[in-house]
């Protein structure tokens, strides 16, 4: 007797059709895809899967950001580096090891805090874009510094 075969819609009929050449249809396509990815889901350990996933967060200071929101996000740096400092004050006794973290942080905050307070380009480039060499370079591009004095 003939074994009976599994409907289409499944991942066992998916594989059939791969395995005969036959072509897939959407049922079988989407229900193998559903297949393999609870199969990944659980070889990461949990079920939600994987856990690793970072939100980055934007720069600190886009050039085109009006001025209540540049003091926002000022006020919200400055309360930031208040409240690091007041950690490192409290840790440095009881966790020395754990001051090395904070400082870093500390030093990230500090310095979107000056790139936040600090005068963008004028204009942003052809594409949007703002070009990082703005302050080395004049309009003209060449550099703002004399040159050096010939030799004799």
């Amino acid at each position: 007797m003939a074994a009976v075969l599994a409907p289409c819609g499944t991942p066992a009929a998916y594989r059939r059709h791969k395995r005969k050449g036959e072509p897939v249809d959407e049922a079988c396509r989407v229900a193998a895809r559903q297949a393999e990815a609870d199969r990944r889901r659980e070889a990461s350990g949990n079920g939600e899967g994987n856990g690793a996933v970072v939100q980055l967060r934007p720069s600190a200071a886009p050039a085109a950001a009006s001025t209540e929101s540049r003091e926002l996000a000022r006020k919200r740096l400055v309360a930031q580096l208040e409240r690091l400092e007041r950690a490192m004050d409290k840790v440095i006794e009881s966790e020395p090891m754990q001051i090395v973290t904070l400082s870093k942080r500390h030093s990230e905050v500090l310095a979107e805090l000056l790139a936040l307070d600090a005068p963008g380009p004028s204009t942003p480039g052809p594409a949007g874009e703002v070009d990082p060499f703005e302050g080395l370079f004049g309009a003209g591009g060449t550099a703002r510094r004399a040159a050096a004095t010939p030799r004799t």
